[in-house]
């Protein structure tokens, strides 16, 4: 075994939920057709020079290969899209993105990476109650400190500042990942965002509803996005366009 770097990067856990209950309807096929589709995902979109991924069981790991804006911004590109591909897919998905020395190693031409800042993702990924990805305390401090919020591009509109439900110790702030800004609808066009948003809860509702945890997961998120789509709303100065009616009749957890 060969340590190939010790360095700073930027990691994330990722956590594809509801694959156990497709496990057991007899459906394991299904999920590893899904997986098998992440192979190409980072060159596709074109953050191949900066992330590496693997994944085992239902966990997705990112890593990037230094501290660089360009890693931070692909590292949440890719928790954005990876957070799609799977939602439209019927299955919630959450994680966290934290920052810190990482080490590599090279054994047998795979890659073991080991390191703070994958035990800080795992933990803060666990403790979430909705379907999501949060950017940890590290993560801010380093962007604050390297000024990659130059262009306010992650602070303004994709990683945002909200109320977020956590089982540890119910709704707290944190900073999340905007995946709604990442959904292929045209530039601006914000009604169609929000419905697209709400035509994938629906998918995930239909999928994961009478699961477990899986309505208060579904619920917990709508709030969520709510907060988002009336937060970029309101600073972008579009009065008119509000999140409106909840998907739900009734909500098991609300936020204070």
């Amino acid at each position: 075994m060969n340590k190939i770097k010790n360095n700073n990067r930027f990691v994330a856990m990722l956590d594809v939920m509801g694959t156990k209950n497709m496990v057991k309807r007899n459906r394991g096929k299904e999920i590893s057709v899904l997986f098998e589709q992440l192979k190409g995902f980072v060159k596709k979109y074109n953050c191949d020079d900066y992330i590496e991924m693997t994944f085992f069981s239902d966990s997705i790991l990112l890593y990037s290969n230094d501290d660089s804006l360009e890693s931070y911004r692909a590292i949440v590109y890719l928790s954005a899209y990876l957070t799609i591909f799977f939602m439209k897919q019927g299955f919630g998905l959450n994680g966290c993105i934290s920052y810190g020395k990482c080490i590599c190693y090279n054994t047998e031409g795979k890659y073991i990476t080991i390191g703070d800042p994958i035990t800080n993702a795992y933990l803060t990924q666990s403790d979430l109650f909705f379907y999501g990805v949060a950017a940890d305390k590290t993560v801010i401090d380093k962007v604050h400190k390297c000024n990659y919020s130059v262009d306010n591009f992650f602070v303004a509109d994709v990683v945002v500042e909200l109320k977020v439900p956590l089982k540890s110790k119910g709704w707290t702030n944190l900073r999340i990942v905007n995946w709604m800004e990442f959904l292929e609808v045209g530039e601006s066009d914000y009604e169609k965002q929000k419905n697209m948003s709400k035509e994938i809860m629906r998918g995930i509702y239909e999928c994961n509803k009478n699961v477990g945890r899986g309505d208060f997961y579904i619920q917990n998120t709508e709030i969520v996005l709510q907060q988002w789509y009336d937060y970029i709303a309101e600073r972008r100065g579009f009065d008119n366009y509000k999140w409106g009616s909840m998907l739900s009749e009734k909500y098991l957890t609300q936020c204070p």
